[in-house]
């Protein structure tokens, strides 16, 4: 299982990286999807969570300022069909803000 996690976790990862998100370096199942402002980390984590997604922003002090980001924790439940949605989802959301 962990295994196969980290395998989707890297795939999910790369296509919000074709994508043009910024997610650093990340290598787990933790995927952090850069907003900058505080502000626009809240709106897009509730924007996600309008369609029925948790992934909740996470502030300064937390992340340096400028860094305010939504951190996506992936589980081995998550399907590819789960995944390929919140990665539109995520796609989407996050160039209304830029």
């Amino acid at each position: 299982r962990r295994a196969a996690l980290l395998q989707r976790a890297g795939d999910f990862a790369a296509g919000l990286r074709h994508a043009g998100l910024d997610i650093g370096a990340t290598e787990s199942q933790l995927v952090p999807v850069v907003a900058g402002a505080p502000a626009v980390a809240v709106a897009l984590s509730a924007r996600l969570a309008d369609e029925g997604f948790f992934v909740p922003a996470i502030r300064p002090p937390s992340v340096p300022h400028g860094r305010s980001l939504v951190r996506v924790s992936l589980s081995w439940l998550h399907d590819e069909h789960d995944l390929r949605r919140l990665a539109a989802a995520l796609a989407t959301h996050a160039r209304s803000f830029t």
